[in-house]
């Protein structure tokens, strides 16, 4: 008996939290910050729901209701954040040539050159158009940051590129492209939380592409480095938004990186309000120990996705996202 009162409330703490979840997704405006941390943990909250009901109804061989609503409960909050996955098949694409670009969180590569070594041969062998990286960048090397861009540019083959980290950071975001690059233009970029937004005019079969690669603002809850810098949670979370919301004032066609957001929470719904989410739908995490999906791909009405993959083999804490886009126009 005991067993199954803790099993009940267990099921029923995860129905509050689904609840929750819903107001905040709906409300948003004028709650708690903080509350937007149930974002990243509904996938792991919904398996937990569905291994309560099943273990209710294996031990007890009968399950009661609140497990099955539940788990219902719980898969209505997931669609209602992440939206119905698309079905391979059903969607009819244009025909033409396509845009490859890789995303990529680079954990500075390990600074390890067995690593880079690795890195280079993955990015070779998946051969993008434009390769945008987040934290990229070397300690042993700096602060000679261009020379580290002028072999990645020519060990890779994407001869195009820009990495110019705030003075003083010892990494940051990255382009390195096949097509030429005919604007750099800083969105916003901080010192030693190397948070940065820079747009990219890039040229390709005759129009003009305006992609965005973003490392958004992050709360590291296990160490010291946000209680360092003199920042609650509340306040990284506040600062996180307001980034998402400048970025919605730029001309983005296509904007990639680690947004350390979720779908869900609040900075994901500013930025799908003007925007379609190339992985809609998908729930796997893009990194390898936190459980969630804070690395994005997103585009305008104007194009269409061809063929999007999490790929696991980088050498990083983050997945990295290639996708395959095609003009609708």
């Amino acid at each position: 008996m005991v067993l199954r009162a803790m099993i009940t409330v267990g099921q029923w703490l995860l129905v509050c939290c689904y609840l929750l979840s819903a107001l905040v997704f709906w409300v948003g405006d004028g709650l708690p910050l903080e509350l937007q941390l149930l974002f990243p943990f509904l996938p792991v909250m919904v398996g937990l729901s569905v291994l309560l009901w099943v273990g209710d109804a294996m031990l007890f061989q009968r399950g009661r209701w609140v497990n099955l609503a539940g788990v219902v409960l719980g898969v209505a909050v997931i669609l209602l954040c992440y939206g119905l996955p698309s079905i391979p098949g059903l969607t009819q694409h244009n025909e033409g040539p396509v845009l490859r670009v890789l995303t990529w969180n680079a954990q500075q590569l390990g600074n390890d050159t067995a690593k880079v070594r690795e890195a280079i041969e993955l990015i070779r062998e998946v051969d993008p158009d434009v390769l945008l990286l987040q934290e990229f960048g070397l300690y042993y090397k700096w602060p000679d940051v261009a020379s580290v861009a002028l072999d990645f540019s020519e060990r890779t083959g994407l001869p195009h590129f820009d990495f110019t980290p705030h003075a003083g950071n010892i990494f940051g975001t990255a382009c390195f492209s096949k097509l030429p690059i005919s604007l750099i233009d800083n969105i916003f970029q901080l010192l030693s939380m190397t948070n940065e937004a820079k747009r990219y005019r890039i040229a390709w079969q005759g129009r003009t592409v305006n992609v965005v690669n973003a490392h958004l603002m992050s709360y590291n809850l296990f160490g010291q480095r946000n209680a360092d810098e003199g920042l609650r949670l509340a306040e990284v979370l506040a600062a996180r938004l307001d980034q998402a919301k400048e970025l919605t004032t730029q001309p983005i066609d296509l904007l990639f990186g680690d947004l350390n957001a979720v779908p869900g929470d609040a900075v994901y719904q500013q930025l799908i309000a003007a925007h379609t989410d190339a992985f809609r739908g998908v729930i796997t995490p893009t990194h390898h120990y936190f459980p969630a999906r804070i690395d994005h791909c997103f585009h305008t009405e104007s194009w269409e996705v061809v063929d999007a993959e999490l790929m696991t083999d980088f050498p990083s804490d983050h997945k990295a996202l290639m996708v395959e886009l095609r003009p609708t126009d």
